[in-house]
């Protein structure tokens, strides 16, 4: 449970696909001193094969302290090794129990967590001009496009369309 826990939180903190999450290893996220990397710069992504600077904030740090203090994990005995030791196949299939037993509606997938991420920031930020190019970058898309798309952003502006007064009679 507590791996596919840190697993699923870190996924939304960090905005990661679950493969390359899965992939981390305690030497991605540490210094060799033991102390947090400001960013992730190891992490090549299996998809695109891109190297992201992917910062890890406080949210992250916190979900691994406690999964660290809840097993005595000392980061530096194990430096080298993998975080996690199970594949997508075990995650999914408990993301997928954990939604039947909450009775939580909804297409919910690995992926939601990734598409939380991009959802969140790109709320918090609503006034900033440069809100979708910095969440394109986060994520790694090729352009902002297809982040929108990615984000449900097109969608919310087809509905606005839509439910506009011009169709009422």
């Amino acid at each position: 449970f507590w791996h596919h826990w840190l697993a699923g939180w870190l996924c939304t903190s960090l905005g990661r696909r679950v493969g390359d999450t899965l992939s981390l290893r305690w030497s991605d996220l540490f210094n060799k001193n033991g102390s947090y990397k400001h960013r992730m710069n190891t992490l090549k992504e299996e998809k695109t094969g891109k190297i992201l600077g992917v910062r890890i904030n406080a949210l992250a740090q916190s979900v691994v302290n406690e999964y660290i203090e809840h097993f005595g994990i000392n980061v530096l005995e194990n430096y080298n090794r993998n975080i996690f030791d199970t594949g997508d196949a075990a995650l999914r299939k408990a993301l997928k129990e954990a939604v039947m037993e909450t009775k939580i509606r909804g297409d919910i997938s690995t992926h939601s967590f990734r598409k939380f991420y991009a959802n969140t920031l790109y709320k918090l930020h609503p006034d900033d001009v440069d809100n979708l190019k910095v969440i394109q970058t986060i994520l790694g898309h090729s352009s902002e496009e297809i982040t929108k798309i990615y984000i449900g952003e097109i969608d919310r502006k087809i509905d606005k369309y839509n439910e506009s007064s011009v169709w009422c009679r």
